[in-house]
């Protein structure tokens, strides 16, 4: 099983965007919001990440992003096939930790059947203190 981000599941193109925030089904978590769809013609999982210029400077703008794009990598495996979604944070997650990103993304998805019935629950990897610092 691969724990990689690769390119081929990033969202890039702006058409595909639009189409997820045109008909794009919302659910939103306490940290994490979501817009998802059934993926057209059946080209796979996507994910993408949007972090809108109103929530801060660049560099929390860039930390919120990368905390995303950890959380969706660590879940990716037991995402269910063919769906594209655009992930986004509120105010309120831009302040939180990697951690606190992460399971409220698995509880998000888990809410909204977007994972699979083999998915072992959001405890699946272990959170210590050594693991952070690697």
């Amino acid at each position: 099983m691969s724990y990689r981000y690769p390119r081929s599941v990033r969202l890039r193109r702006r058409e595909e965007f639009d189409l997820l925030f045109r008909e794009g089904k919302r659910a939103r978590g306490a940290y994490v919001r979501m817009l998802y769809i059934k993926a057209p013609e059946s080209v796979g999982t996507r994910i993408g990440v949007a972090v809108g210029k109103k929530q801060g400077k660049s560099c929390v703008r860039n930390r919120g992003r990368r905390l995303l794009k950890e959380a969706a990598r660590r879940l990716l495996p037991w995402l269910r096939e063919d769906y594209w979604i655009v992930l986004q944070l509120s105010s309120a997650g831009l302040t939180k930790g990697a951690r606190d990103i992460y399971f409220d993304m698995a509880d998000l998805w888990r809410r909204e059947g977007l994972m699979r019935a083999d998915w072992p629950g959001a405890d699946f990897t272990p959170w210590t203190k050594g693991e952070e610092n690697e």
